[in-house]
């Protein structure tokens, strides 16, 4: 962009220069105008410079951006990457929390039908030494009758 303006500015000399030669006759041009169109050519010379400068500075402004620009387009990755990599880690110990719940109700119902099995076992025992008690009782309640009867007779 820069050496185009420089050139238009040289092309736009040279068509002045030859505005006032025409076939080897220099033409008489007012001084005032002369001197005119030179300080407008140094004012856009002295403006090119300044715009050359806020255009660098607007580039290196842009290239920051840029880069601002892809820093936070690359930690918004990795955060999506860790998002996944999180999300991805408390499905395995969900899994794991599962088997493990499975595994302590299993072994929560082993010891229960293990102390309900001894509590039967129990119960199972008391009852036969009832009916143990019951049965020596009847014998006994028998064997009286028994022995009323004989001596009735």
């Amino acid at each position: 962009m820069n050496t185009v303006m420089e050139t238009r500015m040289s092309i736009i000399q040279q068509t002045f220069a030859d505005a006032t030669t025409v076939q080897g006759t220099v033409l008489s041009v007012d001084a005032g105008l002369l001197d005119e169109v030179e300080t407008m050519f140094e004012f856009l010379r002295k403006e090119i410079v300044v715009l050359r400068r806020k255009n660098t500075k607007l580039r290196k402004e842009l290239a920051e951006a840029e880069s601002d620009k892809q820093e936070i387009f690359d930690h918004a990755l990795d955060i999506d990457h860790a998002f996944s990599l999180s999300k991805i880690c408390n499905e395995q110990k969900s899994k794991t929390d599962m088997a493990l719940l499975d595994d302590t109700n299993r072994r929560m119902r082993r010891k229960e039908v293990s102390k309900l099995r001894n509590e039967l076992k129990t119960q199972r025992q008391a009852h036969d030494e009832q009916l143990q008690e019951m049965g020596a009782e009847f014998e006994m309640a028998l064997r009286h009758r028994e022995m009323d009867l004989n001596t009735m007779q």
